[in-house]
């Protein structure tokens, strides 16, 4: 039998159904899908994960030392690779609002990168910073002025802010003012991402010393009920479905080896005809390649089609999963169903006959 011929055959046992085609990569697919969309949602999770540490605060570290904090010192350790932004801030005189009845509200001097630090709306604008919890109650928004007994307040933007997370209360109700960074301040802000200590040093270095050199400065973070480092990356590195791809090898390997030897009655006969092993081994990996494709691409588009709708944030390391995943299954059944066609024997065939059911 000519190799054309055995792929012809191969593709007539696909069409009449005597491979069993359609049942195999169903199958296949379903697996190597799972697979894929197990790894996408744990992936999608330790994403979420980081997105409330982030966004509580809890990246953000604070180096306290009242009067000593060098300012330009804290605005420069934002082009540190690793800190996304930093700024310092001093206390300064409270204001009174004569609009609310001439209530009292603390106010920060703070320099032009300290806003970006609380994730602030427009920290590059001129004008007052407050919380939107703050803004919330006062009912302004940004563009607003408010009548102090300094004069009118312009509100130049809001940061997200809540006291129910754990976070440092004192921004919460307090009005940020942006200042020259001339002078000590109180504290340099900075957020460190991924939140490690292994920037604390250049937080405390922004402190000067009695005699101008850099002092040394207590670090916090504005918000402690999160830890004081981000496990993201080593969990990320634990996960378990990150064998979501040699998981898929094997079982496609399994699959593959045993719709093989399910059909070893028919490949022993081929034998027994005359068909070489080499030829067979020919058209049971033209068989396999025809339905592991359907079965890859059927897994992959699968994937794919839920990563877009539930984890679009993550869609990327989904797709890249799922890719290799599919690739990796279809491979490995071809290979497997190849493999056991050499388990085949043409002088088992009576065997295989008397005990066929």
């Amino acid at each position: 039998m000519l190799i054309r011929e055995c792929l012809r055959e191969s593709w007539r046992n696909i069409v009449t159904g005597t491979s069993r085609a359609a049942l195999l990569a169903g199958l296949l697919g379903l697996l190597l899908a799972a697979l894929s969309i197990a790894d996408a949602a744990a992936v999608n999770r330790l994403d979420a994960q980081a997105q409330t540490y982030r966004s509580s605060g809890a990246a953000i570290r604070a180096a306290s030392a009242p009067h000593s904090i060098n300012p330009a010192a804290c605005e420069a350790i934002a082009a540190v690779d690793g800190i996304t932004s930093s700024g310092a801030l001093r206390d300064s005189a409270s204001l009174s609002l004569g609009a609310l009845g001439g209530l009292t509200v603390p106010v920060y001097d703070v320099t032009q990168g300290l806003p970006a630090v609380l994730g602030a709306s427009h920290p590059e604008s001129s004008g007052a910073f407050i919380s939107s919890t703050l803004a919330s109650r006062w009912n302004v928004e940004p563009g607003d002025t408010v009548a102090t007994d300094r004069g009118p307040l312009a509100i130049a933007g809001l940061f997200p802010y809540t006291e129910r997370d754990g976070r440092d209360p004192r921004f919460a109700n307090a009005v940020l003012l942006p200042t020259p960074a001339t002078g000590h301040f109180d504290a340099c802000l900075a957020e460190v991402w991924p939140s490690t200590a292994s920037r604390d040093g250049l937080l405390r270095g922004t402190a000067d010393g009695l005699d101008g050199k850099p002092g040394g400065a207590s670090v916090s973070l504005l918000n402690e009920a999160f830890g004081r480092n981000w496990q993201g990356s080593s969990d990320f590195e634990a996960r378990v479905t990150r064998f979501a791809p040699i998981a898929g090898a094997v079982l496609g390997a399994v699959l593959g080896a045993g719709a093989t030897i399910r059909r070893r009655l028919e490949f022993a006969a081929a034998l027994h005809t005359g068909v070489g092993p080499g030829r067979l081994a020919v058209l049971v990996g033209a068989e396999s390649a025809m339905w592991t494709a359907a079965a890859a691409a059927g897994a992959f588009a699968a994937s794919g089609a839920i990563g877009v709708v539930l984890f679009r944030s993550t869609i990327g390391p989904a797709l890249s999963t799922a890719g290799l995943t599919s690739a990796a299954g279809m491979l490995a059944a071809i290979a497997g169903a190849v493999a056991a066609t050499g388990a085949v024997r043409e002088s088992q065939l009576f065997r295989h006959f008397k005990n066929r059911s």
